[in-house]
C-alpha cells in the first residue's frame, strides 16, 4: 500500500505526466538519494510506475504505470 509520500510523488507524476529522479529527490527527499532510489524501485517493482530511458546523457524518465 503506498505511503503518503508515495501518493504525493504519484499525483506529481500525474500532473506532469513523466518525472526525472533529480526532480523527486529535490521535492520530496531533500536531497537523499539512497531514500530516493529506494521508493523508486519500490514504486517500480509494485507496479505504480515505470522507468523508460532516451533522455540525452542517458537519463531515466517515469511515467505512471
Amino acid at each position: 500500500m503506498p505511503t503518503d509520500r508515495d501518493e504525493e510523488i504519484l499525483k506529481h507524476v500525474g500532473r506532469y505526466g513523466m518525472t526525472l529522479r533529480a526532480v523527486l529527490e529535490h521535492m520530496f527527499f531533500d536531497g537523499r538519494h539512497k531514500a530516493c532510489d529506494a521508493v523508486i524501485n519500490r514504486l517500480v517493482g509494485d507496479g505504480y510506475l515505470e522507468s523508460r530511458e532516451g533522455l540525452p546523457c542517458g537519463l531515466n524518465y517515469y511515467h505512471l504505470s
